[in-house]
């Protein structure tokens, strides 16, 4: 299978809610999508969680159990070095992807911008939704932007070049907070290009 994009989801002892993820990863994505899950050393191996799922066993789903548990950041960076794609989206386990949107990426914005994020569909405990205002209008991020809304979570419907990662570095996994707004924040400093998304793609769910 040729591999363009991968979709990262770092888990860790959300068994539930990492089927939900993984489902919403292989449904309305193309077949050149590839999804790798890092297991941080879930109590339910990530792998058991996931082994009824057709898409694991054709090898599209690809989970590696990183034995260090050393938390989500390091676990992002796993996925990155092993991801096969060179377009990278980052899911978060609690969340899901909006039907066709990494393929929408790829398609266009990815063509002319280095990285990206997208509004998203808030997903509250009683099941309304609810869909916060969108940041800018769909389009690159324009530079003089108020750095407030050019930060955002890798749980955005964030994507990246996998050569932007190389040259930015990875993930700091001294941090235990606010690790992805250190990370955004070097791609600003560095001067690369972010695409907005103002239709969600993501819907976050709140617990």
């Amino acid at each position: 299978m040729t591999v363009t994009h991968s979709i990262i989801i770092p888990t860790k002892d959300r068994p539930a809610l990492l089927l939900r993820a993984v489902r919403s990863a292989c449904q309305g994505q193309g077949a050149d999508c590839e999804i790798l899950v890092i297991d941080d050393m879930s109590l339910l191996p990530a792998a058991q969680v996931l082994k009824d799922l057709p898409e694991f066993e054709s090898g599209r789903v690809r989970v590696l159990r990183d034995v260090r548990a050393a938390g989500v950041s390091a676990a992002r960076n796993t996925g990155i070095a092993a991801a096969r794609g060179r377009l990278i989206f980052f899911l978060d386990d609690d969340d899901a992807l909006q039907p066709g949107y990494c393929d929408r990426i790829a398609a266009g914005p990815a063509q002319h911008c280095d990285y990206g994020f997208s509004a998203y569909r808030l997903i509250r405990s009683d099941g309304t939704i609810m869909v916060p205002r969108a940041r800018f209008a769909t389009g690159a991020i324009p530079p003089d932007a108020p750095l407030r809304k050019q930060l955002c979570g890798m749980g955005m419907g964030f994507w990246i070049h996998r050569r932007v990662v190389e040259e930015t570095g990875p993930f700091d996994t001294g941090l235990q907070i606010n690790e992805d707004t250190d990370f955004v924040c070097r791609l600003i400093d560095r001067n690369k290009r972010g695409w907005y998304e103002a239709s969600p793609g993501v819907d976050i769910y709140q617990h």
